[in-house]
């Protein structure tokens, strides 16, 4: 016979059952071991904090993300399609094709307004959907994996763009008449502008120079 008694009434036999559960509880309790974790052991991955500051690394030096970076504890490609980029070079060519555009836009709308001369939309917005497939097509060559496996050339055919488009576009404002400055500089400071953006900040302000440097050897005005 069991030594406990039996439960009289619904109060006795609700104290019961509280002293089961606790007494269960507390075997289980028992049962783990408790242990402090091995704090000594290293990982045998790279951990967030590895891989962050990788990136951030590659970032100061003005690089693109490797694929070796991408974190060893993500789940494998399921082979349903291609490995996606952070940003695939599609998309790079249009956002920079909608925002030079409007740049172009800008500029065309500009030159009229420096000249004193209304402004022609319906002959602007044709000259700025014509450059648009011609950027586009260009921005794109330079972005694809081809390109930026060689990013001295690519970074050598930013910095002579600038240079040659900046000293063109000084020299035009400065000896040629009006109708060529309206034709010729939105077009041209479009891809100054877009070259400059491109390069990495040293290249950058070296073609800066450049441009600075002949204008000052040319005796023209900036402005």
């Amino acid at each position: 016979m069991s030594s406990s008694p039996t439960p009289r009434n619904r109060k006795e036999r609700r104290t019961a059952s509280r002293g089961n559960q606790t007494s269960t509880s507390n075997q289980n309790d028992m049962d783990i071991p408790l242990r402090k974790p091995d704090y000594t052991s290293k990982p045998e991955t790279k951990t967030l904090f590895q891989i962050a500051e990788e990136r951030q690394e590659l970032l100061r030096q003005g690089k693109p993300f490797p694929k070796s970076l991408s974190s060893s504890n993500s789940a494998p490609n399921s082979g349903d399609g291609p490995e996606l980029d952070l940003i695939s070079p599609l998309a790079e060519a249009i956002l920079y094709t909608f925002t030079l555009t409007v740049l172009h836009l800008t500029l065309d709308a500009l030159v009229n307004q420096q000249f004193k001369q209304k402004v022609d939309w319906g002959a602007i917005i044709p000259r700025t959907l014509l450059i648009a497939p011609l950027l586009f097509v260009l921005i794109y060559s330079l972005h694809t994996e081809t390109a930026l496996k060689v990013p001295l050339a690519r970074e050598a055919v930013f910095f002579a763009t600038a240079v040659v488009g900046g000293c063109y576009m000084i020299h035009v404002v400065n000896e040629e008449g009006y109708y060529a400055v309206m034709r010729r500089a939105p077009p041209v400071g479009t891809l100054w502008v877009w070259s400059v953006i491109e390069m990495h900040v040293g290249t950058a302000v070296g073609s800066l120079g450049v441009v600075g440097g002949w204008v000052w050897w040319m005796g023209l005005a900036m402005w």
